[in-house]
């Protein structure tokens, strides 16, 4: 955590000095700037899903909108994101122009609009992709992305396992990596029990209920309007990672096998988004990309 917060999880340099007084990151928090070229609106203003408290506000806490203008007004030291992707990854292997990406964005956003599980919202997106292209869709085959989510959950596991026995160091930065790998882990470990393990698993994903359903949707739009997908190499590669932290959040958060709020998914869903943000995390779901496109591409089935 951050050596400025207070026991009562607040922020000191707020408390003694006000809200002026904090870095430009603290105080645009958890909002986000990408700026685009040519015609496309910049900036765009966006809620970055890392955010734990997300989950408690976005029903009834102030409207994103009505905040806007005071955050794209703030003075900053880092410039604001960009989106710099060309050509776009839309399906395995395929890329288009940033010129076409309008068209693209105008066709899933409705798509991800729909309060449903986000199973059916991906697999609902990559069907569109593919009428969009003009191209027939392969059969996605059952039981594939259960196995894919165990195959991304055991190999995190037993990579978090080694770096966590044996730290590389004792300096303040180490220690705060340490205790955000240990908390990714904790997730992992909180998922296993209630994670089907794959096709021949009986237990089937666990069930979001509508706030969760609406908090989910719009994560995965501010994702999109925030450009995070270029990190995750396209939207297969985003969509597939989305679907693997929903179905660990979902299944850590299980308690009494009643579906689960969005105060319950949102703080295990921000530890994940946090992992894949992470520039050395990343660089390890490349490594199993190829895993997280075949979830994409079977979701839903």
């Amino acid at each position: 955590g951050c050596i400025f917060l207070q026991d009562d999880g607040l922020c000191a340099v707020h408390a003694r000095w006000g809200a002026a007084a904090k870095p430009a990151f603290c105080r645009e928090y958890p909002f986000a700037l990408v700026e685009e070229a040519g015609d496309l609106q910049s900036p765009r203003v966006f809620v970055r899903a890392d955010c734990g408290g997300w989950a408690e506000s976005f029903a009834d806490g102030t409207p994103i909108d009505a905040q806007a203008e005071a955050i794209v007004a703030l003075r900053r030291i880092h410039p604001a994101g960009r989106f710099t992707m060309d050509p776009v990854v839309v399906l395995p292997g395929l890329g288009l122009g940033r010129d076409s990406w309008p068209t693209v964005e105008a066709t899933i956003t409705p798509i991800l609009g729909r309060p449903q599980p986000i199973e059916q919202t991906v697999h609902d997106v990559i069907d569109a992709l593919f009428k969009l292209i003009g191209r027939t869709r392969p059969q996605a085959q059952e039981g594939r992305t259960p196995a894919a989510v165990a195959h991304v959950h055991g190999r995190l596991r037993q990579v978090l396992g080694p770096a966590l026995a044996n730290p590389p160091g004792d300096d303040p930065e180490t220690r705060g990596m340490m205790g955000y790998l240990a908390a990714v882990d904790g997730l992992l470990a909180e998922a296993e029990g209630a994670l089907p393990r794959g096709p021949g698993d009986a237990r089937t994903p666990l069930e979001l209920d509508a706030s969760a359903l609406d908090y989910v949707s719009l994560v995965l739009r501010h994702q999109l309007h925030g450009r995070t997908f270029q990190d995750l190499g396209g939207l297969p590669g985003w969509l597939g990672t989305m679907v693997v932290g929903v179905r660990l959040a979902a299944a850590a958060a299980a308690s009494d096998g009643t579906p689960v709020t969005a105060r319950a998914l949102g703080p295990r869903l921000a530890t994940w988004v946090r992992l894949t943000r992470h520039a050395t995390a990343r660089r390890l779901l490349a490594d199993v990309r190829p895993v997280l496109e075949d979830v994409a591409m079977h979701a839903g089935a």
